[in-house]
C-alpha cells in the first residue's frame, strides 16, 4: 500500500559494518518525514548486521519506518534490491549505498523537485 506522504529508502548491505552507522545516522537527520528505510542485508559477514539492528532499536519511531530483511545467502546487489522492493510504501523510492552520507535536505530537496 503506497503511503502519499512517505519516502523510502532502499539501503542494501554488503559487510558494511565500516560505513553504515554513518549511513543511517545520516538518514535520521533528514528533514524530511515520513521515511521508510528497508536495509536489505546480503549475507554479510561481519558484524553489520548486528549494528543495524542496534541502530533500529535506538531510531525507529512513527515518522520513520525501519525494515531489516536478512539474506541467508548471498544474492547479489541487484537481487537484493529487487527482494527489498516488495515492502516499498513510499511515493518515491531513493536508492542508498551503504557508504554514502546525505546532507540532511537531500529527500525534502528532492521530493520538492519531484512534485
Amino acid at each position: 500500500m503506497v503511503n502519499r506522504d512517505c519516502v523510502t529508502i532502499l539501503l542494501p548491505v554488503y559487510n558494511g559494518e565500516k560505513f553504515i552507522l554513518n549511513m543511517l545516522d545520516s538518514i535520521v537527520r533528514q528533514t524530511y518525514r515520513p521515511i521508510q528505510v528497508i536495509i536489505g542485508d546480503d549475507a554479510s559477514s561481519d558484524h553489520s548486521v548486528q549494528l543495524c539492528r542496534q541502530w533500529k532499536a535506538l531510531h525507529e519511531s512513527e515518522d520513520l519506518q525501519i525494515i531489516h530483511l536478512i539474506r541467508e545467502h548471498n544474492v547479489g546487489l541487484s537481487q537484493n534490491i529487487a527482494n527489498m522492493r516488495t515492502e516499498i510504501q513510499g511515493k518515491y523510492v531513493f536508492l542508498a549505498d551503504q557508504d554514502d552520507i546525505w546532507l540532511e535536505h537531500k529527500v525534502e530537496k528532492q521530493v520538492a523537485y519531484l512534485e
